[in-house]
């Protein structure tokens, strides 16, 4: 019987229970002894396994009932099923989902703990699966590992995982993410973070990221009072520069709306930036008053 793919970052101290480890699981007290050995001996080499788990694209799981009877979603399908043995097929384009995220949160299932020092490449694939799976206490533990891990380093993978590829230009601060009720507030999180810790530590990486966020967004990052700029000028400036290289990609890709920085005035004489999107072609309006 094919084993499962072992789910542990190198460096792990599970190994097959014979010699030394066969020696310490036998001083171990019995109910660690047991984990032990439902992980080892049901999850890694899926002896006396009564279920078959295929999911999408990836490598056949070989797993047991009465444990993954613990995921709603596998729970579901046992009922739906004939069996034992048991053949499961679970379906999902989801692109985030890999077979090392599947196997962390399976071998949850048997016991693991599947967030504790996991890299954060593991994190969205691990968020992906869990979401899959049901496991609603090890999506929400994941999503709060990936949102405290926020850096300039991890921030362009999670602005992918959140928003993907070829974004809609209609997108906002708001959009519910990937994952509704688990990743709701992630884009307005990395949005702050984008208007404080970057502009403050990495400004080039600032600049680079904002040409390519969808306008709502933009906007939000531009008009945040969270922004660290020294005064309505410095915003002003940098937002011009900023939608100046946004129309430059406009005008190659044949987009129909352009982007205007505005700087408005009143309030007591006390200006603030706009950033307006109007029909390309008209003349550039770069104040208003209130």
């Amino acid at each position: 019987m094919r084993a499962n793919h072992q789910p542990d970052a190198p460096g792990d101290p599970h190994t097959e229970m014979n010699g030394s480890g066969a020696a310490a699981a036998a001083a171990a007290p019995p109910k660690a002894a047991l984990a032990e050995h439902v992980y080892q001996a049901g999850f890694l080499h899926g002896q006396f396994a009564d279920v078959t788990l295929s999911v999408a694209r990836f490598q056949e799981f070989k797993l047991h009932a009465l444990i993954v009877s613990t995921s709603p979603t596998l729970r579901h399908l046992l009922h739906a099923s004939h069996g034992p043995p048991y053949r499961l097929l679970l379906q999902s384009s989801d692109p985030r989902l890999t077979q090392h995220g599947l196997s962390i949160a399976l071998a949850s299932l048997y016991g693991q703990d599947p967030v504790s020092d996991r890299h954060d490449a593991d994190s969205s694939a691990l968020l992906a699966a869990a979401y899959l799976l049901g496991l609603h206490e090890l999506t929400h533990r994941t999503y709060a590992q990936m949102v405290e891990r926020v850096t300039a380093s991890t921030l362009p993978r999670l602005l992918h995982f959140c928003i993907g590829d070829g974004a809609p230009d209609t997108l906002d601060v708001d959009y519910v993410g990937p994952y509704p009720g688990f990743t709701d507030a992630l884009l307005r999180h990395l949005a702050g973070f984008i208007s404080t810790t970057l502009l403050l530590e990495h400004e080039q990486m600032f600049h680079e990221v904002l040409v390519h966020l969808p306008y709502p967004i933009l906007k939000h990052i531009l008009e945040s009072p969270d922004l660290q700029t020294k005064g309505d000028m410095a915003r002003h400036q940098l937002a011009r520069s900023i939608i100046n290289e946004r129309e430059k990609l406009r005008k190659q890709k044949g987009g129909a709306l352009e982007e205007v920085v505005v700087l408005a005035f009143g309030g007591g004489g006390r200006g603030s930036v706009e950033i307006i999107q109007r029909p390309a072609g008209r003349g550039k309006k770069l104040w208003k008053a209130r």
